[in-house]
């Protein structure tokens, strides 16, 4: 028999596959589960107990509220954002240059009308 508790609030907690928050326990006949949405990806990934770790939280009984965390952290999330924008640009950037240069070798034969392309 299985039963499963979903947290009022995610916990955050270290899996082997980066940081992320417990958001459900499932209670199997050997072992609990534990549903984590990882932070990176977004994908929610199951685990063991003996998987995942807690995070050190340091606001717990701090009395710092949302709106003040905010501010503390938003230089951390808005150098992440430029970052990841800059790496989406150079891959673009080599993409269209890749792009030019099979189609100035003759690589790529477009046909007229249709999105698709092959290789010869």
């Amino acid at each position: 028999m299985s039963s499963f508790h979903e947290f009022h609030e995610p916990i955050a907690v270290e899996t082997p596959l980066g940081r992320g928050h417990a958001v459900l326990i499932e209670r199997t006949p050997h072992d609990y589960l534990w549903t984590v949405v990882l932070n990176e990806t977004g994908a929610p990934v199951a685990f063991t107990q003996d998987r995942i770790r807690f995070c050190k939280s340091y606001t717990y009984r701090r009395g710092i509220s949302d709106e003040q965390m905010r501010d503390i952290i938003k230089p951390a999330i808005d150098l992440d954002f430029e970052e990841k924008a800059r790496r989406k640009q150079r891959a673009w950037d080599q993409a269209v240059k890749d792009i030019a240069a099979a189609d100035a070798a003759d690589e790529i034969k477009w046909h007229p009308g249709e999105v698709k392309w092959q290789h010869p």
